[in-house]
């Protein structure tokens, strides 16, 4: 997503709050964007960003979204106790929401709980594997390793594979994870799926398969 892009969808947004000066949807969707332009650009979200939650808060107290987008602004801006009382007030009557249990796994993450941050990763990341990224999936693996959760890792991969069967390549961490629990069977099968789909991985699947014999 371009800066230019979301610069000017904060321009027509914030033309938007002036015709619509009490919709709490435009108020909740301009802070977003400038949560979208504080990340790209790696920064703080700007002042007018926070504002503009608020106010969606205040028009509505009780929806959703605008919570959900304080609670992003909050946590880039470093306020972390802040974005966790916003979550968690969400959670009990949202609790199926991936995205909550997401800025949960952050939170857990910058707060030093990588146990926590393992746990509400696979929760969320599984809810929306749809859109989780290769190298989310990764990163949340090597968490849940060192937690010993071999059985939500494996999940994980599967998953994932199910939803991208274009990129084999995670095939590869499902044989050895399952090599790990001792189930021979399923890490071999993993492997030859893997050789079957990339014929170039043909010769490193061949010597793991050798390797369980």
């Amino acid at each position: 997503l371009e800066e230019r892009v979301v610069d000017e969808a904060i321009r027509q947004h914030e033309l938007s709050t002036n015709r619509h000066p009490f919709r709490a949807r435009v108020w909740s969707d301009l802070g977003f964007l400038y949560y979208l332009k504080a990340t790209i650009q790696d920064a703080p979200v700007a002042q007018e960003g926070m504002g503009a939650a608020l106010r969606a808060i205040e028009l509505a107290p009780e929806r959703f979204e605008p919570k959900r987008v304080l609670a992003l602004i909050s946590l880039r801006n470093g306020d972390t106790t802040q974005a966790k009382v916003l979550v968690e007030s969400l959670v009990a009557p949202y609790p199926d929401t991936p995205s909550l249990y997401l800025i949960l796994s952050e939170i857990a993450f910058k707060e030093g709980d990588l146990a926590l941050t393992a746990e509400y990763g696979y929760r969320g990341t599984l809810g929306d594997i749809h859109v989780a990224s290769k190298e989310q999936v990764l990163w949340l693996a090597e968490l849940l390793v060192a937690q010993e959760e071999y059985e939500k890792i494996i999940e994980l991969y599967e998953t994932w594979l199910d939803q991208n069967p274009e990129d084999p390549s995670l095939l590869a961490n499902l044989a050895a994870t399952y090599a790990t629990v001792g189930q021979t069977q399923e890490a071999i099968d993993a492997a030859t799926r893997l050789k079957e789909l990339d014929p170039s991985m043909a010769k490193q699947a061949d010597a793991f398969i050798e390797s369980l014999n």
